[in-house]
């Protein structure tokens, strides 16, 4: 089965829609077409399939950890079924004070034709992040080593302030990101050697975020920390605001043949896609 290739910007990626993973080593081009000369990484996700099942998840643990999943795959008569995937998931991060994820998403498909030589089917993946992004703490810099005739600050490998403190800004910091595929795939088989395929995919993400990053300032020539002894200082946030629309459709066909005790399996497709990003910043004054 051939693949579409997945660049649909920059989202927070989740598992709660993966059916499996299939990781091939080696040159894939034959399966995978372009930018696979190393080997590649197939993410099956969930779609409507024959039978009918429901399974789901409860999760709780530490640092406020809770999370439910929900999986049902339900048939519409012999040759339709419907699938709806859910996920909802809340945690502070262990070790680290005021840092917490927030993410809920859904999946529901639909697939015509499961019995026949002719199938379509239809998905949407919807998911969402509500995080507090976590720059982490600085490392006290000592020394400056000449190298090109160019100073390098060396790490001294101590960390300066409380490790747990988070150096951020309360009712600031954030970042949220929004990811939208849609997805149409057509399948059909002139004979059990001879199959055509079109999948059809739309996808718009944004990521929106504003991050503080703490640090600590050294002399002109790098050797001496100018920051007070035990203090961290909070410099701009780094900011950014990223929306991006993709549409791909891949076309492929799958012949398979046997001459005498050798058997062949040719495959040939044609992808066309386009990929806009529009990319922003947002404006943030320095704290100390």
């Amino acid at each position: 089965q051939m693949c579409i290739r997945d660049s649909i910007g920059t989202q927070q990626r989740e598992v709660f829609a993966i059916e499996q993973m299939e990781v091939i080593k080696g040159p894939s081009g034959a399966y995978d077409g372009r930018g696979s000369a190393g080997g590649s990484i197939n993410i099956v996700s969930k779609q409507a399939r024959a039978g009918n099942f429901t399974t789901g998840s409860v999760g709780v643990g530490t640092d406020r950890y809770r999370r439910a999943t929900f999986d049902g795959n339900y048939m519409l008569g012999d040759d339709a079924a419907i699938r709806l995937v859910g996920m909802h998931h809340g945690a502070d991060t262990p070790g680290r004070d005021d840092v917490e994820v927030k993410r809920w998403g859904f999946m529901p498909s639909i697939t015509l034709g499961l019995n026949g030589p002719t199938s379509l089917t239809a998905s949407w993946y919807h998911h969402e992040t509500d995080d507090v992004p976590d720059w982490g703490i600085p490392i006290a810099q000592a020394g400056a080593t000449a190298i090109g005739g160019v100073a390098q600050n060396t790490p001294t490998g101590r960390p300066v302030g409380s490790r747990d403190a988070w150096y951020g800004v309360k009712g600031r910091d954030y970042q949220e990101t929004t990811t939208d595929i849609g997805t149409l795939a057509f399948k059909h088989a002139f004979t059990d050697d001879v199959v055509l395929r079109n999948t059809t995919r739309y996808g718009l993400t944004q990521n929106e975020y504003s991050a503080t990053r703490p640090n600590i300032y050294l002399s002109a020539d790098g050797a001496n920390a100018v920051t007070p002894s035990g203090m961290v200082n909070r410099q701009n946030s780094r900011s950014r605001g990223i929306e991006t629309t993709t549409l791909a459709n891949l076309t492929d066909v799958s012949v398979a043949f046997q001459t005498g005790a050798i058997k062949h399996k040719l495959n040939a497709g044609i992808e066309v896609s386009r990929e806009e990003n529009d990319i922003s910043s947002f404006s943030g004054g320095v704290l100390a």
